[in-house]
């Protein structure tokens, strides 16, 4: 086989990005893109090589933070400052999760799903209600979402949780989280959802302690006010002595759930994550005044998919 023709011999890259419009040839111009891209392939191995033995050897250089869509995103005039807005903190005093930042109520959740749930879908109910606290399921049967919003207020329950699954793969597909009595109430499409038992290297754990919580990313306005209603879910005294943790991530308006538990070693001076299920992913579809009303219900937040043409603009 013949060697293939330099078609860039020793010229520099701009020279190079140059030379290719010029060609009428759509062979040759396709066999000039994918040398530049095997060019500047190599130069970047031949870097990250360079580096990796410089740091190895000690030697410090000029790190270049590298380039992501988190970091390049929009100004956003939502945005909480780091040290926090004193106005923001004033009206925490006085909303609808107040009491439970201050432990004057300890949370009571009524989960259910939608008619007929699947085999899949009550193991996941049964995961679900395992790991969160003072949790209850109740089957659905015939009854409307209207009735159950009143007996869960009558019977003292603070959330209300209804779980929508897929009929095709039996899978969770959205969350409504319906806060008592007064609301507010949030829709959340549910995707990529894994049980304990389908996690490779998945681990099990008593799960009658209460969890320590985190939430990660929560940054705008209408972020805080989910994160407060997802916190408050949860009791506010966790014990750390279950070694249980429960992490909501928000990474380009998607929530990641994750359920791990602490895993220490060597006496304690170092710790590890080991998962114990169910994992999934939550985006935010709407947010709404007072308890679930689709009709006449007014919404603080709903999202739409021209809302989100530009990829570096976020809302949570």
């Amino acid at each position: 086989d013949k060697p293939k023709k330099e078609l860039f011999p020793g010229d520099p890259m701009e020279t190079r990005f140059s030379q290719i419009p010029e060609s009428r040839n759509k062979m040759v111009r396709t066999e000039m893109f994918g040398q530049l891209y095997r060019i500047k392939r190599e130069a970047r191995a031949t870097l990250m090589k360079d580096n990796r033995t410089k740091t190895k050897a000690g030697i410090q250089f000029e790190k270049k933070e590298p380039r992501s869509i988190d970091k390049m995103r929009r100004p956003d005039d939502t945005l909480l400052p780091p040290e926090g807005d004193e106005e923001i903190r004033r009206e925490d005093e006085i909303d609808e999760f107040a009491a439970y930042f201050k432990n004057e109520t300890t949370p009571k959740l009524m989960v259910t799903t939608q008619p007929d749930p699947t085999i899949k879908m009550k193991h996941f109910i049964k995961e679900m209600v395992s790991i969160i606290p003072n949790s209850h399921y109740f089957k659905r049967e015939s009854y409307q979402l209207k009735d159950m919003t009143e007996y869960a207020v009558e019977n003292e329950f603070t959330d209300l949780l209804v779980w929508q699954y897929n009929r095709t793969t039996q899978k969770p597909s959205g969350l409504y989280i319906t806060h008592l009595p007064h609301g507010p109430t949030s829709y959340w499409r549910i995707t990529r959802c894994k049980l304990g038992s389908q996690i490779k290297g998945s681990v099990k754990c008593n799960t009658g302690e209460n969890p320590e919580l985190i939430l990660n990313n929560f940054d705008t306005q209408l972020g805080h006010r989910l994160a407060r209603q997802l916190s408050s879910l949860f009791p506010q005294t966790p014990n750390f002595r279950g070694r249980r943790n429960i992490t909501f991530h928000n990474q380009r308006d998607y929530v990641f759930f994750r359920h791990y538990r602490y895993q220490f070693k060597d006496n304690g001076s170092r710790c590890a994550l080991a998962e114990i299920g169910p994992r999934f992913t939550m985006k935010c579809r709407y947010l709404q005044h007072g308890t679930l009303n689709a009709r006449e219900g007014e919404y603080e937040f709903i999202w739409r998919p021209d809302l989100q043409v530009d990829r570096k603009r976020f809302f949570v």
